[in-house]
């Protein structure tokens, strides 16, 4: 198996671990399972079952389901344990489990996450910029200056190249049409 096919799916064995516990806790022993449970196991099935037939929406649905397991709306282990933290007035309650859990899909998911929720790391450029590689910039101007009027054209409006190969041809092709302006 592939490292990122299991990375993806390590939060979703993670829940369907818990509620194979669950169950088996349930049949063996005197744990009862309350409505918690129940939605639990709907909503994991619902999200393996969109991991098999749409798998464009099963980040988002385990992403929600893991929230919604977080703060207790859902449950995964026989026993629901949660955690209270307060300060003040304020608090909020949650399950460790499913925290763990969604701790997990933030770290395998974080550039997504980081890309919906705006937020901006401090090593990386304010949003909207990017900085040029200036070395592969330069080497890509170097071959480009060969290439013809079409070709650079090509590669300046097609999208299929990295914005280093862009702005060298846009360069280039400036260089061409302007030779005395740069």
């Amino acid at each position: 198996m592939k490292k990122e096919y299991i990375k993806q799916i390590l939060p979703l064995i993670l829940l369907f671990g818990g509620l194979i516990y669950a169950l088996i806790a349930y049949l063996t022993a005197n744990v009862g399972l309350t409505w918690r449970h129940y939605l639990g196991i709907l909503f994991v099935l619902a999200t393996g079952a969109l991991y098999l037939l749409q798998p464009k929406y099963f980040k988002k649905a385990l992403g929600a389901t893991l929230l919604l397991g977080t703060f207790n709306v859902l449950a995964f282990t026989p026993t629901i344990t949660t955690v209270n933290l307060s300060i003040a007035s304020l608090g909020v309650t949650f399950q460790p489990f499913s925290f763990i859990g969604l701790l997990t899909f933030m770290a395998f998911n974080r550039k997504r996450i980081v890309e919906i929720l705006g937020i901006q790391s401090p090593g990386e450029p304010p949003a909207g910029y990017y900085y040029l590689d200036e070395e592969k910039f330069e080497k890509l101007k170097e071959s480009y200056r060969w290439k013809s009027y079409e070709e650079l054209n090509t590669i300046i409006s097609s999208g299929k190249f990295t914005i280093e190969a862009v702005e060298a041809a846009k360069k280039v092709l400036e260089e061409k049409t302007h030779p005395n302006i740069a």
